[in-house]
């Protein structure tokens, strides 16, 4: 009985204390969501901005440096999209003030009616002396966001210290009744409500004067988020609108306002004692009486543990280190104001080649455009080319034959080989024109039948990149310059190839139907070949790596 009246005064007590804190507000959709955060007029005051469906009568934010034990309380605002069904949502707004510099704070967001999840940030080192790590991209949409997996995986590994969208968001954030942008604004969440997400605006923002841009994001600054400025170690990035010259139907006010705010801006950051400026628009600033160099600042991916290294380049650290510094020279472009080091450049085609991506989305891993990636993918391939003669070879030398035929020898027994003979078709794109048919092999796909010559330890030692796919592996070897050094005596060594090869004196194939025991051996020999194709140098299964990065590039370059 005491048990029953204890818990009736309980539920009692629940109850008036829940009269007194609900505000009264119908609050069927005050769930926060769409959180983000972004720098206030420091980068150690930051702004968490979300949105809920409903008013919930109250904004705050619970945070702290390990425990959530500190309060900030914000402000909220209704808006009302321009669309024909007038939606409207709360944004909310919270500033956390005079954080502690390079410390890392957990936070959530909302009200008595509901709550975030629990979330972190770390603020910024004081000072200018540190290396600024941004991801910096625009033009990003619900759909077809290649890079946005790579961006919340990156940010959430704690590689980025800003990310700065250079407008274009969500194709377009007032398309469907706005829902289009609340999905959007759902997608970068995982990164957003990690790293200061600052943004600028851009053409699609242009819906309703801008007013689902203006509205969602919290820049530093009076302007509604349109232009603005902050410091950010040794730099000082500046971010305007061109969008205001080009939709002069809402108005010159703020092309005048910019301009005025700008001119300021400049005159200040310019000083002698301040450092780099990037400005970021997302149009192209037509008269521009100086071009100014865009440094762009990318995580270093040598940061990456050796998993997640090599699952992103398909070769170890060390193996990628090697190529880059023999490649630095052949596509270091620092000379000509290329802001893309050598690093970059070898990785990004690497990526290419490797994971056999399409070149934009190699490309966005490394925040990189499609037309420099293209280029970029170009040069390495020439400058690979370049040194190819120093790593694709064939002996020189009978102590270097007798060595490779002893290598051979412990693998099967087979006498006397130097190496494995062998083509493999690399699919390409359909060709036009009179000679489409010829590039379509025995499969029914087109490709390039490349023929490749390996030892013992898989290593290329001569290849051919010339032929159509429909051409067969005895022509292309018949009429090669290794047949030619074969006939002329140039090894003394042999070739293992399989039944689609002629028998020659330097070239062992395989027979068909034994006859005696001996032919039955080399029949076995055979089987064991065909069981283990990386012995009869088949490169697609015998060397994965090197044929997945070969593929793009060979026909980039051997093949022209």
């Amino acid at each position: 009985m005491k048990s029953f009246i204890f818990i009736l005064f309980l539920k009692l007590a629940l109850g008036k204390l829940a009269v007194r804190v609900n505000p009264g507000y119908d609050c069927e959709f005050c769930q926060p969501e769409q959180i983000h955060i972004s720098f206030g007029s420091k980068t150690n005051d930051i702004v968490v901005t979300w949105t809920t469906f409903n008013d919930t009568g109250e904004t705050r934010v619970q945070y702290g440096e390990q425990i959530m034990d500190k309060e900030a309380v914000g402000s909220r605002k209704l808006f009302t999209d321009g669309g024909p069904l007038r939606r409207k949502m709360w944004i909310h707004r919270t500033l956390l003030p005079d954080l502690k510099f390079d410390t890392k704070y957990v936070y959530h967001a909302g009200s008595v009616f509901g709550w975030s999840e629990q979330f972190s940030f770390k603020t910024p080192p004081q000072g200018e002396d540190w290396v600024v790590r941004a991801a910096i991209y625009g033009d990003m949409g619900n759909k077809n966001a290649h890079s946005l997996s790579y961006l919340q995986d990156e940010a959430q590994r704690g590689h980025f210290d800003v990310i700065l969208h250079v407008g274009d968001f969500a194709y377009d954030m007032d398309t469907d009744n706005a829902l289009v942008g609340d999905e959007f604004m759902r997608q970068i969440q995982p990164l957003a409500a990690l790293l200061p997400y600052m943004t600028c605006p851009g053409n699609h923002e242009s819906k309703y004067n801008f007013s689902n841009y203006r509205n969602r994001f919290s820049m530093p600054g009076p302007y509604e988020s349109m232009f603005y400025s902050f410091d950010l170690g040794p730099v000082h990035f500046i971010s305007i609108s061109t969008e205001f010259y080009y939709f002069l139907e809402y108005g010159t006010k703020m092309v005048a306002n910019q301009f005025d705010w700008l001119r300021r801006d400049l005159q200040e950051a310019t000083k002698p004692e301040n450092s780099l400026d990037v400005i970021e628009t997302l149009e192209q600033m037509e008269n521009s009486t100086r071009r100014r160099q865009v440094y762009r600042s990318r995580v270093d991916p040598f940061c990456l543990d050796d998993e997640d290294f090599r699952k992103r380049y398909r070769f170890k650290k060390s193996t990628a280190t090697y190529i880059i510094d023999l490649l630095r020279d052949d596509v270091n472009l620092d000379r000509r104001g290329s802001g893309t080091s050598p690093e970059i450049q070898v990785l990004t085609a690497i990526r290419c080649w490797g994971r056999r991506e399409v070149q934009e989305d190699a490309g966005d891993h490394h925040g990189l455009s499609l037309v420099t990636t293209s280029r970029i993918c170009a040069r390495v391939a020439r400058a690979l080319a370049r040194h190819s003669a120093s790593f694709i070879k064939m002996p020189s030398t009978f102590a270097e034959e007798e060595r490779m035929m002893r290598e051979f020898h412990r693998i099967r027994g087979f006498p006397t080989v130097i190496g494995c003979i062998d083509c493999t078709h690399i699919k390409i794109r359909k060709c036009g024109g009179d000679a489409a048919q010829y590039y379509i092999n025995r499969k029914g796909f087109y490709s390039l039948n490349i023929q490749v010559t390996c030892d013992a330890h898989l290593r290329i030692r001569d290849i051919v990149a010339r032929w159509r796919g429909s051409t067969h592996d005895a022509r292309i070897f018949n009429e090669s310059l290794l047949k030619e050094r074969f006939e002329i005596g140039s090894f003394r060594g042999r070739l293992l190839g399989d039944s689609g090869y002629k028998l020659e004196p330097y070239l062992f194939t395989p027979i068909l139907r034994p006859r005696n025991r001996i032919d039955h051996g080399d029949m076995q020999l055979e089987s064991s070949v065909e069981n283990n194709r990386e012995v009869s140098g088949e490169v697609p299964r015998g060397s994965a790596n090197a044929n997945a990065v070969l593929q793009t590039f060979i026909i980039r370059h051997f093949s022209e």
